[in-house]
C-alpha cells in the first residue's frame, strides 16, 4: 500500500509540472515582530523577535493561482518571562498563493503544515500544527511579505509538572527573491 501511494505521488510530481504555466522558487529572510506565547489558563509570555529563513516552490496551473510547498526556520529566541528559556521552530507546509493585483503583482498567502518545535530548559515538548496567512507584493522578482503565523505545541516544563497546550504566534516581515523557471 505504501509503495503504491509513493508511486502515485512520484507520478504526480513528475507529470504535473509539465502542465504548469510557471514554476517558481522563492528564497526569503524575515524578522518576527510581536512574538508571544499564549497558554492555557490565560498564560501569556512575550518572546524576543526572531530571525526567519525560508524557501518555497510554487506551480501555477492557472496564471493567477500558485500551489506549492515550503520550509521555514524560526531561529531560537528568548522567552522574556522565564529566564533562560529559548524557543525556535522549523515549519514544513503546503501553500496557496492567489494573485489579486491588477497594477502590481499583489498576492495573498495561505500556509498549513507541521511545526517542529525546539524549546530549551523543559522536560518535553510535542510539536504540532502550523498555519500562516498573509499578503505580499512582487517588484521585479523581489518580494515583500507580511505573514501572521501560529504554531501549536504541548509543553511539559518539569518531571512533576503537568503538560499544557501552548500557542506561539507572531507577525513576520519577509524580503526575498523569486526565481521563475
Amino acid at each position: 500500500m505504501k509503495k503504491s501511494f509513493l508511486a502515485v505521488l512520484l507520478m504526480i510530481g513528475l507529470v504535473v509540472p509539465a502542465f504548469c504555466e510557471t514554476l517558481e522558487v522563492v528564497g526569503k529572510a524575515g524578522y518576527g515582530v510581536n512574538a508571544k506565547i499564549d497558554g492555557s489558563g490565560g498564560l501569556t509570555m512575550d518572546v524576543d523577535s526572531p530571525f526567519v529563513l525560508g524557501a518555497e516552490g510554487y506551480m501555477y496551473l492557472l496564471p493567477s493561482v500558485g500551489i506549492g510547498a515550503g520550509i521555514s526556520n524560526v531561529f531560537d529566541s528568548k522567552v522574556k518571562n522565564p529566564a533562560g528559556v529559548k524557543i525556535g521552530m522549523t515549519n514544513i507546509y503546503v501553500s496557496v498563493k492567489p494573485k489579486i493585483g491588477f497594477i502590481a503583482d499583489v498576492y495573498l498567502l495561505g500556509q498549513f503544515g507541521y511545526g517542529l518545535v525546539r524549546v530549551s530548559d523543559v522536560e518535553k515538548v510535542d510539536s504540532g500544527i502550523y498555519w500562516g496567512a498573509g499578503a505580499g507584493i512582487e517588484l521585479m522578482s523581489w518580494i515583500v511579505e507580511v505573514v501572521y503565523s501560529n504554531n501549536k505545541m504541548t509543553v511539559k516544563p518539569g518531571p512533576s509538572d503537568p503538560a499544557f497546550d501552548v500557542t506561539h504566534s507572531m507577525v513576520t516581515l519577509n524580503v526575498g527573491y523569486k526565481f521563475a523557471i
